[in-house]
């Protein structure tokens, strides 16, 4: 897909989906500002990828201010805003990680940069969030609460010409269970990851940049979840 003349600002594009989704866009022709809470891997990443790279803590509600009024000051306006999040093993039993982690940069992003989208009547909004392998219920509430702000956004801001759409996944680098395994299990105990294998971060970057694609410029308030047929 080409994508030539996109205006995309990822935050967290510094490691892990986000990374994988702004050299999926850099491939495609976009132009991407990248962010990451340090400002030397985020310049030094941009940089090799031919974009523009800023330091931001997305859970520095003053530093997100900042971010989106650089990019109204300096930049084309932002045709995408990607947020990609993250919650690993050790934090999803803590709810200062939920909140930290999840809540205040989405709410943020939305605050700072809906209001420029809506007024120039076009704009969408992508939300990335991997799980670990195996989540527990906390880090499914997330994955819950991120596709409702997602749904409820899209249904109001779609008279402004604004979509939102989200991606959620549960990943890991290998696979989770060879397919033979899949074929032994017994028919009571269905294996873990039905398919035998969860998704990479570029097959989350991949699902983001469909969603992204001028064929999906009618798609919003869709959630996609990537889990390799598990469902919770």
């Amino acid at each position: 897909m080409r994508m030539a003349g996109l205006e995309a600002v990822v935050i967290g594009g510094g490691h892990g989906a986000g990374l994988a989704l702004v050299r999926g866009l850099t491939d495609a022709g976009a132009s991407v500002l990248l962010t990451a809470p340090d400002e030397g891997t985020a310049t030094t990443l941009a940089r090799s990828l031919g974009q523009e790279g800023r330091g931001c803590d997305p859970a520095d509600d003053a530093a997100l201010a900042l971010l989106a009024g650089h990019v109204q000051a300096a930049r084309p306006p932002a045709d995408l805003v990607a947020v990609s999040l993250g919650l690993n093993g050790a934090a999803t039993g803590d709810p200062a990680a939920f909140a930290a982690g999840i809540v205040t940069p989405v709410m943020a992003v939305l605050h700072h940069f809906a209001p420029p989208m809506q007024a120039r009547g076009r704009g969408a909004f992508l939300l990335l969030l991997t799980l670990p392998p195996d989540p527990d219920p906390f880090a499914e509430g997330a994955a819950g609460w991120l596709s409702a702000i997602t749904r409820t956004c899209a249904g109001r801001w779609a008279a402004d010409g604004v979509r939102a759409n989200a991606v959620v996944a549960l990943v890991q680098d290998a696979p989770a269970l060879p397919r033979f395994m899949a074929a032994r299990a017994p028919a009571a105990a269905p294996p873990p990851v039905p398919l035998g294998m969860l998704p990479r971060m570029q097959d989350v970057a991949a699902a983001a940049l469909a969603l992204c694609a001028p064929a999906a410029a009618a798609m919003s308030g869709q959630v996609v979840r990537l889990d390799g047929g598990r469902r919770p």
